[in-house]
């Protein structure tokens, strides 16, 4: 039997013969395995990682990580690679209407161009050539790569985990091995073997009936039309993201990804393919026909948003695609997978380490599944339905993240706070109050259910107040003398709801009468009374000021893009 446990990897520091495990198995050489690898291995604890293809996927997928996926490369000591490898101008993610082709809004990349932190933005097949490089030249010692092994059973008791693994090329004759570990991590995509071996076909979600084409183009188009960055198309026909992508030039000027959702339902892949000619007509600039332009490489991809029930049976994991899928729009999905791996990597090396205990695994399954379920899953719900099933014409009055992101436009401040962090920006601070403003009249601040504020209508209320209640347990609260637990604590000030998500609520609390007086507050009225004119319901809480600082949180929830 082939062993995780074997010399090579178990030549580690002395301290670990009294530490409660001594190696991780890793299912999967994609960014999610490789990542991990690289993430424990940096940590001194070794994993053996199995693929089954026989090299690592090179199909067109991500392209752009958020700031927290941005922060986790760094970690793990990839960034700069990355960066290097990455274009230099991406100066703006934009909507646009596909009928028209003009901008609706945007947001202005440029003022976080310096920042370390900032968006990250390198196809996903050269990242994935970074790790694979990283291991093998930094990480040998710790990190053993094996592909052309194919996970097909798996077996655990209450100290070790098996997997059964079919080892061979394609179309050669196979043997059978089986590695053994203290713990094995699925991180073996949307297909995981791992995942169906737990779960069978219970995988919970919706796949939808629309299909996504991904493909390489070069067209002298977008540079002759002055189109740059990123440019999300909202179209209930074709629909989708055009962004420049790599350095690689041509005579058709540089590399950019054409992703489009086709909503034609139920074709096959050759009927989808012979409908890119129709959807580039619409979508490119200047309408160019197949000789004006060149693909150089495309896949196909079903839509998908799932969830396992659990992302932990026992001493097996699932972390990324293994658990959860989501549409594309945003970038959600490597992006979770990058900060699952993340928080499990950090969950492993605690526990490692002597400096938590084994029930902080347990955390990292359900912390990270609800994070899925509570954020990612929504938000990318939000951004597919944004750009597939909204009028493009009327977009700006019935989007309210659209709608701030046009408020927010010129200002480099706070364009800055919302995409480096976002703890606290003009918009966010609009999103709260314009939902305050559609809560119930009646509220009651949690948790003492003492009266905060009554009124007749929303023009009535004391928004400082609500907002108070909302963001640090309240001043009625205060005021009649009951102290709410994080009042009471004497490790700091209130941090309430919003607080909790890193929001200064001095900061809001401070702004709020300068809204009231610049008018704000009345614009946002008229939006609210706009959007009911045309049948667009206020987001409303379930009760009282509990009620409104739920709808401030999905507020602040869907603010992402």
């Amino acid at each position: 039997m082939a062993s995780i446990g074997d010399e090579k990897s178990l030549n580690c520091t002395s301290h670990q013969a009294s530490s409660p495990f001594k190696k991780v198995l890793i299912v999967g050489a994609g960014p999610a395995g490789l990542l991990l690898a690289i993430l424990l291995a940096r940590s001194n604890i070794p994993s053996t990682v199995l693929e089954s293809w026989d090299q690592v996927d090179e199909r067109l997928r991500a392209t752009q990580y958020g700031v927290p996926a941005t922060r986790v490369f760094r970690r793990a000591g990839i960034l700069d690679d990355i960066r290097s490898e990455s274009i230099t101008h991406f100066p703006a993610i934009c909507w646009r209407s596909v009928q028209t082709g003009d901008i609706l809004t945007g947001i202005d990349l440029s003022v976080v161009s310096k920042d370390p932190d900032r968006m990250t933005i390198l196809p996903l097949n050269q990242i994935l050539q970074i790790m694979l490089r990283h291991c093998r030249e930094k990480y040998s010692d710790l990190v053993t790569l094996l592909f052309n092994h194919k996970v097909i059973d798996i077996q655990q008791h209450s100290t070790r985990a098996w997997a059964m693994v079919e080892v061979g090329k394609e179309n050669e004759a196979k043997s059978t091995v089986n590695f053994e570990a203290d713990y094995l991590v699925g991180c073996d995509g949307g297909q995981s073997s791992v995942r169906k071996i737990l779960f069978q076909r219970n995988w919970p979600g919706e796949t939808f009936a629309s299909r996504i084409l991904v493909q390489n183009v070069y067209y002298k188009g977008f540079e002759d039309h002055g189109w740059e960055g990123g440019n999300y198309m909202i179209d209930d026909e074709f629909w989708g993201l055009i962004a420049k992508r790599g350095k690689a030039k041509d005579a058709d000027g540089p590399l950019w990804r054409v992703t489009y959702g086709d909503s034609a339902a139920n074709l096959t892949e050759q009927e989808y393919l012979k409908r890119r000619e129709l959807a580039f007509k619409k979508m490119l600039p200047g309408h160019p026909d197949p000789s004006q332009y060149k693909v150089t490489q495309t896949d196909q991809f079903r839509i998908h948003n799932r969830c396992v029930d659990s992302m932990r049976v026992g001493r097996v994991f699932l972390a990324g695609d293994a658990a959860h899928v989501c549409n594309p729009f945003g970038g959600y999905g490597c992006m979770a997978a990058v900060l699952d791996v993340a928080g499990l990597a950090d969950a492993l090396i605690g526990y490692h380490d002597g400096r938590a205990d084994e029930d902080i695994l347990d955390a990292y399954a359900k912390i990270r599944r609800d994070k899925f379920m509570d954020f990612i899953d929504r938000r990318s719900r939000k951004n597919l339905n944004r750009i597939s099933k909204t009028d493009a014409d009327t977009a700006l009055k019935t989007d309210p993240f659209l709608a701030m992101l046009q408020a927010m436009e010129g200002n480099a401040e706070e364009t800055r706070k919302f995409l480096l962090n976002m703890k606290f920006c003009y918009a966010a601070l609009l999103a709260c109050i314009s939902y305050a403003l559609a809560a119930p009249t009646t509220l009651n601040a949690p948790p003492t259910n003492s009266k905060a504020v009554t009124g007749q209508s929303a023009e009535s209320l004391d928004l400082p107040k609500i907002l108070e209640g909302v963001l640090g347990g309240g001043a009625a609260a205060a005021k009649n003398g009951t102290k709410t637990a994080a009042a009471a604590s004497s490790k700091g000030p209130r941090m309430g709801l919003l607080g909790a998500l890193g929001i200064n609520p001095a900061e809001i609390l401070k702004q709020v009468g300068e809204l009231q007086k610049s008018g704000a507050l009345d614009k946002l009225k008229e939006l609210q009374a706009a959007q009911g004119a045309q049948g667009v319901p206020p987001v409303q809480g379930a009760q009282g000021v509990q009620g409104a600082a739920g709808a401030a949180s999905g507020a602040l929830s869907s603010l992402a893009v």
